[in-house]
Formats: C-alpha cells, sequence, structure tokens
C-alpha cells in the first residue's frame, strides 16, 4: 500500500474544506479511491465533483460497469461534500443513500463524473444531492444521502452509528408533512354536526390507509389536519398527492405542506425548526396543491415528480427567503 497514514493531529487542525481541496493532489489519495480510479476535480464549501475512469475493470459479465461502482462514486461524492462544511477535529460518516439509475454505463476512455451539493446543513446532519453523468455528459445516475457530523469526535477509531446517537446528536433527518382541509368551518356549517363528523370521520380513514400505504407514521391530528413523519421525501410527496385524489372523490380538497429537516422526539412529539418550517410551508399552499421547500426538491431528484416553481417567500418567524415549488405527477 502507498503512501502515509494522517494522524490525529492533521485532523484536528485542518478544516475540512481544506482536506477536500487537498484530495486534488494524487499523495492524499486514499487506497480505495486508487484502486477504482477515482480522483476530486474540485472542491468548493458545500460542493465536491468527483471523477471515475469508466474502466472495463469495472464491468460485470454483461459488459456494463456495476452499480456499486457508481455508487461508490455518489457516496464519496456525498461524504465528502458535507466534509467541505466542517470545521478541524470533526469526524462524519454518510447514515443512508439512495442511488436512482437512469441508464447502463458502458467502459469508455473517459470517466465518469460525480457532482455533489449540500442541500441542508444542520448541527448534526448534512443532505447532499448528487448527478452523476457519463463519458459522453449524459445523466447516468442520481443519488441523495445524510452524513452524521460529529463535532470534536476522535478519527482514530471508525464511526459506529448506533454508537454515536447520543442525548446531544440524536436529531434525525425527517420529511414532514403537513395536511390541511380547504374551508373545513364552511363546510361543517353547510353540513350540520352529524353529516360533517362523518365525513371527517370518512377523511381521516383515508389519510391513515395512505400513510400506511407510504409507509408513514402520523405524529398528529388537529381536527380536520394531519402532522406525518416519513425517512423519504419521495415517499411523503407521493403520499401528499395520493390523499388529495382520494379526498376528492368524497368531496374534500386539501392542500399540503412538506419540509425535510432535522428533528428530534421530545414526549411523543416531534421538536425542531423544520417542524415549524413544514408549517408555515402549509399556510402559503393554496388549495388542491402539495407545496414543498427546495430541500425537499433536491431530495426527490431522479424519482417520477415534477415541480412547479412558486418563487421566494418570507414565512413567519423563520429568517431569510424560502424557494418553494408545486409538487405534479410526471
Amino acid at each position: 500500500m502507498e503512501g502515509e497514514i494522517f494522524g490525529q493531529e492533521y485532523w484536528d487542525t485542518t478544516a475540512g474544506l481544506t482536506v477536500m481541496q487537498q484530495f486534488r493532489d494524487e499523495k492524499y489519495l486514499p487506497p480505495c479511491f486508487r484502486l477504482l480510479g477515482m480522483r476530486a476535480v474540485e472542491a468548493r464549501e458545500g460542493t465536491m465533483t468527483m471523477a471515475m475512469a469508466a474502466s472495463g475493470w469495472l464491468c460485470n459479465g454483461f459488459g456494463v460497469v456495476y452499480s456499486g461502482a457508481v455508487a461508490y462514486l455518489a457516496d464519496a461524492a456525498i461524504t465528502l461534500a458535507a466534509g467541505t462544511t466542517v470545521p478541524a477535529a470533526t469526524a462524519f460518516s454518510t447514515i443512508d443513500l439512495k442511488l436512482y439509475l437512469l441508464r447502463p454505463v458502458l467502459p469508455a476512455d473517459g470517466e465518469l463524473i460525480a457532482h455533489a451539493t449540500v442541500a441542508h446543513r444542520g448541527r448534526t446532519m448534512a443532505i447532499a444531492t448528487c448527478q452523476i453523468t457519463g463519458p459522453d455528459g449524459a445523466l447516468v445516475a442520481q443519488a441523495a444521502g445524510s452524513v452524521l457530523i460529529l463535532p470534536g469526535r476522535n478519527w482514530q477509531r471508525p464511526v459506529q452509528v448506533a454508537d454515536e446517537i447520543t442525548s446531544e446528536s440524536g436529531r434525525v433527518l425527517t420529511t414532514i408533512l403537513f395536511t390541511d382541509i380547504v374551508g373545513s368551518t364552511q363546510r361543517a356549517a353547510e353540513l350540520g354536526d352529524e353529516r360533517w363528523g362523518q365525513l371527517l370521520a370518512e377523511h381521516h380513514a383515508i389519510v391513515r390507509e395512505q400513510i400506511r400505504r407510504f409507509r408513514g407514521r402520523e405524529v398528529d391530528t388537529a381536527g380536520d389536519g394531519f402532522l406525518i413523519a416519513f425517512d423519504g421525501a419521495a415517499r411523503a410527496v407521493r403520499c401528499a398527492m395520493a390523499v388529495r385524489e382520494h379526498l376528492r372523490r368524497i368531496g374534500l380538497e386539501v392542500r399540503s405542506g412538506v419540509h425535510a429537516g432535522e428533528c428530534e422526539e421530545s414526549g411523543g412529539k416531534l421538536v425542531g425548526i423544520a417542524v415549524h418550517i413544514g408549517a408555515r410551508v402549509l399556510g402559503i399552499a393554496e388549495a388542491g396543491e402539495v407545496l414543498v421547500s427546495s430541500t425537499v426538491r433536491d431530495l426527490v431528484a431522479g424519482s417520477v415528480i415534477e415541480f412547479d416553481d412558486r418563487g421566494n417567500h418570507t414565512l413567519k418567524g423563520i429568517a431569510g427567503r424560502w424557494h418553494l415549488y408545486a409538487a405534479r405527477a410526471a
């Protein structure tokens, strides 16, 4: 094995962006990068571009590059993109990766290029998306993943994710879906208490069936609305669209707001700024609209969901301006 091991002093004194920029120098490449013909192309804060040779050595028996090799490239780009955002003396490790393979990769004289961008950076979690193009420039894969960030964590032992989740770092990436019946007060007045109660019960049954179908978790319900948690952004958006279509069959119109961010459990409830952002997004949504934050849109890249731009908005009590999109099926 060529090269040398960088000790704890190096990690304690070198910022993440500097480390990632040094990967452009061959002497800093780890053995696995050398083995697969990988190199760093560019590193900037919040982004990382990696290249991997489209070599026949990476092909399976059918003559195409193994999907596992493509996944490794995506994982490296996403992990190192998160690494560009951390200070010195900070460990980090991928905890999940979702890869969409769009077309087979044939061996060629050229490289696969993976460009990863951090979509969200919290205290102990970053989420990033990645696009991979082939030697001909065509998009061959898209990926999304989350990276656990551990400030002050010693690099001399491997990161065991389960052992690192403590009261300080127990926040997890969650996609929040809020739903709300449009004009519920007026409908209740028109129908009367008994008929409205029956319709509301039917509404609850439909929503809960879609929660089960898309593997969500009901967190709370307040009369005519639901708060639902998902561990996947695409399933949250698809659930919202399915709820909308099923409720229209019984004459109810709903609106939905979706956001993804770090949350934690407290007394059986979800807490965190991500929950407040999701509620504010719901408040802006129009009747029949599934409105999502730009974080959600980035996370579902490669799915069959398309989006219409709804522009930048100010969310009450939330700093900055937020770019929102209306989801629709492709």
